[in-house]
């Protein structure tokens, strides 16, 4: 009797022992995975200051911007979890039971998969951003029918704050499929004006007047040359379209440029009797004679 209570004890000791070596492993691995997630993300900033590596006689500059370095920790941080809840689940005998809740949820993984497939596609986009590198914070752009200023870019979207103030959170991978126009990496922009004459008006005379009123402003550069081309014939106008280019600038600073140009040929026009007509209806009506 006394030799089964003290095998009872040194067995009831020894699960007590098991239990404290599996949470100090978990702790020790909670540990490990917080310093590699600090070794691995102070690995990214470095990069980020950029480094070379050569290849026979090709050098290849390799940089993450510092933009960039959010996202990547996003990504960086999610994965590290995964596998350290894994590793745990496996240390406490749980993954088979995780295992068996899977399976025995099929239906439920599938339907779930369905509702996380738009989450995972913003995330690969995501990194398909990070790797191309098409824009970055403060960027100006033209995307997804929204015009502004690049606020800020996550793993899942990536927000855009209009020029009406408003901040438009687009998902990644619309960023990926739309067309992105960005107008901060050229150092200058092309310029478009239209104005209408009347039908009556000399043309030749109209552009000769569009071209000084270009060529004689200061921020209008001279090269590329400032043009004016005949757009089309409208309803009531000629309608002309002045084609100029300037340096880089603000949105409010360009349309307050053109504000100047519009106000500027107007005043030339009016100056030497080139109309600008308004929109006009012609009504014929026709009497039956009796």
């Amino acid at each position: 009797m006394m030799e089964a209570d003290i095998f009872s004890a040194f067995k009831e000791i020894a699960g007590y022992t098991d239990v404290i070596t599996k949470f100090l492993i978990t702790i020790a691995i909670l540990i490990a995975f917080v310093f590699a997630r600090r070794i691995l993300i102070g690995l990214l900033e470095r990069v980020m200051h950029g480094f070379r590596i050569a290849t026979g006689r090709r050098v290849y500059d390799l940089r993450i911007e510092e933009y960039y370095i959010k996202p990547a920790k996003h990504f960086l941080s999610i994965l590290l979890f995964g596998i350290g809840a894994l590793m745990v689940l496996g240390i406490w005998g749980l993954a088979g039971v995780l295992e068996g809740i899977v399976i025995g949820a099929g239906v439920a993984t599938v339907v779930l998969g369905f509702a996380a497939q738009g989450i995972l596609a913003d995330m690969m986009a995501g990194i398909m951003l990070l790797l191309d590198h098409p824009l970055r914070i403060g960027d100006w752009v033209e995307v997804a029918g929204v015009d502004g200023i690049v606020r800020d870019i996550s793993i899942r979207a990536t927000r855009i704050r209009s020029f009406d103030g408003e901040v438009v959170t687009i998902p990644n991978r619309k960023m990926v499929e739309e067309v992105i126009i960005n107008k901060s990496r050229n150092p200058t922009l092309r310029l478009k004006v239209t104005i209408g004459i009347d039908f009556g008006a000399d043309i030749g005379r109209a552009i000769d007047l569009a071209l000084y009123v270009m060529k004689s402003h200061n921020e209008i550069l001279d090269k590329p040359e400032p043009s004016v081309i005949v757009k089309e014939l409208g309803e009531s106008s000629v309608n002309l379209e002045m084609r100029f280019w300037i340096k880089r600038r603000e949105r409010p600073d360009i349309l307050k440029l053109k504000s100047e140009v519009i106000a500027k040929v107007k005043k030339t026009f009016d100056e030497n009797d080139i109309k600008i007509p308004f929109p006009h209806i012609e009504l014929i009506e026709h009497r039956d004679k009796k």
